[in-house]
C-alpha cells in the first residue's frame, strides 16, 4: 500500500472515532498491523514478535480494526450521483449494457431484507449485479440458469458464445470478476456477517441520498425485469454480430 494512502486510511478511521488510541496500540499501528496480517497472510506470532506486543494485545486489535474497516465500508462503498467508471464506459462488452452497477456478496442479500441496515437500493433504471442464487425482480439482475456462465467455461474450449443469453452470461461473468478484482474484501465482509458484528458498539447508520423503498418480489416484477434482461441481451447479441 501506498505510504498516503496509508495515512488518509488510519487518518480517517480515527477521525470517525471507529477505533481510538488504546494505552499499548494508536491507531495507525493496530492498522498497519491488520493491513500486513491481512494483506501478507502473517501469522500473529511474527506480529507479536515485530511490534512487541502480547499475543491478546494483537488479537484484539486486530478485531478492533476489522470492524471498524467494515463499518468504513458501510460509509463508503454506496451508489453516487458520479459518472461511469472508464473500465465500463471504455469496453464495448460493458458499455451501454451495464450501467448504474455493483457486485454482490452475502451482506448485501442480507441487508436488503433488513431495513435497519438501511441499504442504499438502486435508483430507477438502475441494478445490481448478481450471480444466479438471487431473484430477478426490479433493480437485480442476475445472469441466465441453466446457461455457460463463469469465465473457466469459456476458457476451456468453449470460446464463441451460441446465443445472446450465452454471450449476456459471459459478459455478466465478466463483470462481476472485474468488480471482485476491484474491491477485494469480499471474504472479510463474510467473516464480518457471519460473526454477527453489525450490531455492535450502536454502530451508527450512514445518511444516504438514496431513497429506500420495499424491494418487489411480485411475479409481475420478475417478469418486468427478466424482460429487461432479454431487451439487453438482445441488443448486446445484434451489436456483437455486426461488429467489424
Amino acid at each position: 500500500m501506498d505510504k498516503n494512502v496509508f495515512i488518509e486510511l488510519w487518518t480517517c478511521i480515527k477521525q470517525k472515532e471507529y477505533i481510538k488510541d488504546t494505552r499499548e496500540i494508536k491507531v495507525e499501528e493496530a492498522v498497519a498491523i491488520f493491513l500486513i496480517i491481512f494483506g501478507q497472510n502473517v501469522g500473529m506470532r511474527l506480529i507479536v514478535d515485530r511490534f512487541q506486543h502480547s499475543l491478546e494485545t494483537i488479537d484484539r486489535h486486530f478485531h478492533l480494526t476489522l470492524k471498524a474497516i467494515c463499518k468504513l465500508g458501510q460509509d463508503i462503498i454506496r451508489p453516487t450521483q458520479s459518472s461511469l467508471h472508464s473500465h465500463i464506459v471504455n469496453s464495448s462488452k460493458y458499455y451501454p449494457w451495464f450501467q448504474g452497477t455493483a457486485n454482490d456478496s452475502r451482506v448485501f442479500i442480507n441487508a436488503i431484507k433488513k431495513p435497519k441496515y438501511k441499504f442504499p437500493l438502486p435508483k430507477e433504471g438502475e441494478y445490481y449485479v448478481l450471480d444466479s442464487g438471487f431473484p430477478c425482480t426490479k433493480g437485480f439482475l442476475p445472469p441466465y440458469r441453466g446457461e455457460i456462465y463463469h469465465l473457466q467455461e469459456y476458457n476451456s474450449g468453449h470460446n464463441r458464445p451460441r446465443g445472446m443469453k450465452e454471450l449476456f452470461n459471459y459478459r455478466h461473468s465478466s463483470l462481476r470478476n472485474a468488480i471482485e478484482q476491484c474491491f477485494g474484501f469480499d471474504n472479510m465482509f463474510r467473516e464480518w456477517e457471519e460473526k454477527k458484528l453489525e450490531g455492535e458498539d450502536n454502530i451508527e447508520e450512514a445518511n444516504t441520498s438514496v431513497s429506500r423503498c420495499e424491494v418487489n418480489l411480485s411475479d409481475e416484477s420478475a417478469i418486468a425485469m427478466a424482460r429487461c434482461r432479454d431487451r439487453i441481451a438482445q441488443a448486446m447479441w445484434t451489436a456483437y454480430n455486426n461488429r467489424d
